[in-house]
């Protein structure tokens, strides 16, 4: 992987201390994601210590950890710091390669341009395309390889490219997916960092007199209706995480069902967000003074008043699911 993007900063810094620009922070947190969900996490993971290659390596790790939501992978995704890869050649790589316990199943290696493109080339043992813009490896872009036999015997040419997947390319998928999907249109000049965020939320309800209700809460700004729902927290399950937002933000406890009923996309702050909702019984109400979100507003409706205030789409079309799974 190449360092993020740089940026510009307000007082003179070396090379050595050059920070990530907002663009450069974005792309590496898509970055993370993208190979967690393809299924390539590694179990080892070096960079160059390097101020914007020492952020591009923690913050795809971190976006790594909150997609799988596991705290067995925070462990195993501790970054390995090696100054040797800071303006390294092909013969710095290979050294540093080559000393990786054969226990290492997968590894990613944080580095520079130009050494690593060069590097890339020697392990192929042929010219690499460019994409079209000219660049093999642009800022945060990724080259996958299989490299057979153990990391010691490592040589010229025993390295087979499988693909280089580049942040823009990345960036037009979500585009195209947001377009069929979301609420409403995307602004790709916001960025396109939401692709990597996931949220969980529930669908509070209760039973009286033999109807079944949900309980809607208010925006923060109190313009629309909503359901509770947040970020996952990478040391929670989606279903705990979505417990504690109906707590914090609707002041209720409750049960959250196991299975959900779905989810949808969502355009927030630039992002692209999946969100999944599962059914919540509730068994308790805090009063108002106990409520650490009071300022917003809740009540309990019908599922057909439910459907006609509640501002989603998406949340909207998962509400015809309740009665069938709550047996209500």
């Amino acid at each position: 992987m190449r360092s993020g993007k740089s940026g510009a900063t307000s007082v003179k810094t070396t090379d050595f201390d050059c920070p990530l620009s907002q663009r450069g922070v974005r792309e590496t947190h898509q970055m993370g994601v993208w190979l967690q969900q393809q299924g390539m996490v590694p179990d080892w993971v070096i960079s160059s210590p390097a101020l914007r290659a020492k952020s591009s390596a923690e913050n795809c790790c971190k976006q790594m950890i909150r997609a799988a939501n596991s705290h067995v992978l925070e462990q195993s995704t501790g970054v390995l710091f090696d100054s040797t890869l800071y303006e390294a050649g092909t013969k710095s790589f290979r050294a540093l390669l080559q000393e990786i316990p054969k226990s290492a199943k997968r590894v990613l290696i944080v580095g520079h341009n130009p050494g690593l493109e060069a590097f890339l080339c020697w392990l192929t043992g042929a010219r690499v395309s460019s994409s079209k813009g000219g660049k093999l490896l642009p800022a945060a872009a990724i080259a996958h390889l299989s490299i057979g036999g153990d990391w010691a015997k490592i040589g010229q040419g025993k390295g087979k490219l499988l693909s280089i997947t580049r942040p823009q390319k990345l960036a037009n998928k979500v585009i195209s997916l947001s377009n069929r999907l979301l609420d409403r249109e995307p602004d790709p000049s916001k960025g396109i960092s939401g692709w990597l965020s996931q949220q969980s939320g529930v669908i509070p309800y209760r039973t009286r007199k033999g109807r079944l209700e949900v309980l809607i809460i208010s925006s923060t700004k109190g313009d629309r209706w909503l359901f509770p729902k947040g970020g996952i927290e990478p040391q929670w399950s989606p279903q705990v995480s979505a417990e504690h937002e109906a707590l914090e933000e609707g002041g209720v406890k409750g049960k959250v069902k196991k299975s959900p009923l779905g989810h949808y996309y969502h355009y927030k702050w630039g992002s692209v967000c999946t969100i999944t909702l599962y059914p919540m019984s509730v068994t308790r109400t805090l009063k108002p003074s106990n409520w650490s979100e009071r300022k917003r507003s809740r009540r309990w409706v019908s599922i057909k008043q439910a459907r006609q205030q509640i501002s989603s789409n998406g949340a909207r079309n998962l509400l015809s699911q309740m009665k069938d799974r709550v047996g209500a």
